[in-house]
């Protein structure tokens, strides 16, 4: 509730009015009849502690600031578990792709240093590669069940007897 009028000193009342003349208009504080004892505020009175206003202003304060900045921390905890649990999955790939690796190199180094595949690559460069393939796709078809398989140019593939007499053994042993 402001103050009468009637209540507020001339001097109080002249200064607004003074300055005004003066070109002073920044100096007028917004409400002249204001007296320190009507502010309600314990941080302008002497006679007050003001500390426990403050404190209470800083504690609302900071729940508004912790309630404005609670969606956007929650939202940066989930995206850094989501990284966390990303590089932790590449990281256990990784792992399982070097021992494979690691075994692989082990296992040519044990059979010879990889001179089979030295093999293969040199009849797959020499002109070889059309009968690699077929062979590859006769042992296909034995041993994935493909008797009736045809090669790339439309004829049977080499051995196509022995896939018949081997698909007929297969079925001769099926249970019923």
């Amino acid at each position: 509730m402001p103050i009468p009028q009637e209540a507020i000193p001339v001097a109080r009342q002249a200064l607004p009015l003074s300055d005004m003349q003066q070109g002073l208009m920044g100096m007028t504080p917004p409400n002249p009849g204001m007296n320190n004892a009507d502010d309600m505020g314990a941080m302008s009175k002497p006679y007050m502690n003001g500390q426990p206003q403050f404190a209470q202003q800083l504690a609302q304060q900071e729940m508004n600031q912790n309630f404005n900045t609670q969606a956007p921390q929650a939202a940066a905890a989930a995206q850094g578990q989501i990284t966390a649990a990303t590089a932790n999955a590449s990281e256990q790939e990784f792992k399982a792709q070097t021992l494979m690796n690691e075994t692989a190199a082990q296992v040519l180094d044990a059979e010879g240093g990889g001179q089979y595949l030295q093999k293969v690559n040199d009849v797959v460069q020499n002109g070889g590669r059309e009968k690699l393939m077929n062979d590859l796709a006769v042992t296909k078809a034995m041993f994935g069940g493909d008797a009736g398989m045809m090669a790339g140019d439309g004829q049977y593939m080499a051995g196509q007897g022995q896939l018949d007499e081997y698909a007929a053994n297969v079925n001769r042993y099926k249970p019923l």
